[in-house]
């Protein structure tokens, strides 16, 4: 479950996720719902110690978009992350 950092002048999150950079999902967030993504993790790219990498092109900072003095960029709000198998 995640929800984008979507502000007046940042109306969209474009998001790439790779597994062992191998590109398993795009999508674009819109809005500032918090929302579940579901992203199938192919078993023939799986490691025995794996990375999954978030690329977030449009995250930036509240300070840059003139809504507040936080420098920090962001982009993605995680607030739970599952992994299951099938």
């Amino acid at each position: 479950k995640a929800v984008g950092f979507v502000a007046p002048g940042r109306p969209r999150q474009r998001v790439t996720v790779a597994l062992n950079a191998t590109v398993v999902s795009r999508f674009e967030i819109t809005d500032d719902s918090a929302r579940e993504y579901t992203i199938e993790l192919p078993a023939k790219i799986l490691r025995g110690q794996n990375a999954l990498t978030f690329t977030l092109p449009d995250a930036t900072s509240p300070q840059s978009l003139g809504l507040s003095k936080d420098p920090r960029k962001l982009g993605l709000a995680m607030y739970w992350l599952k992994f299951r198998t099938r």
